[in-house]
């Protein structure tokens, strides 16, 4: 007899919507997992303000906070997608 399927529980990340500029779409960052703009960020205990990464609520309800790439992993990927943004940078 197979045993019973476990349903896997996801955590959600926590995200909270930037609020220190006016919403301006050429500002927004993009999401660290599906590269859309938004203006959510993560709002993960462990992690300092300077930290976190962006985070689009749809994302946030898929992955877990162990997901989510260091500042320094996502900003590394945002320069290898979006070269021109980053002039001299490798």
């Amino acid at each position: 007899m197979p045993l019973p399927q476990r349903k896997r529980t996801v955590m959600p990340i926590p995200i909270e919507q930037e609020k220190d500029t006016p919403f301006r779409a050429d500002e927004d960052e993009e999401c660290c997992f599906c590269f859309k703009t938004t203006r959510f960020w993560t709002a993960l205990p462990d992690r300092k303000g300077g930290e976190q990464v962006a985070c689009c609520p749809p994302c946030s309800k898929l992955r877990t906070p162990s997901q989510v790439p260091s500042k320094s992993a996502w900003c590394e990927e945002a320069r290898k997608r979006r070269p021109s943004l980053y002039p001299g940078q490798p």
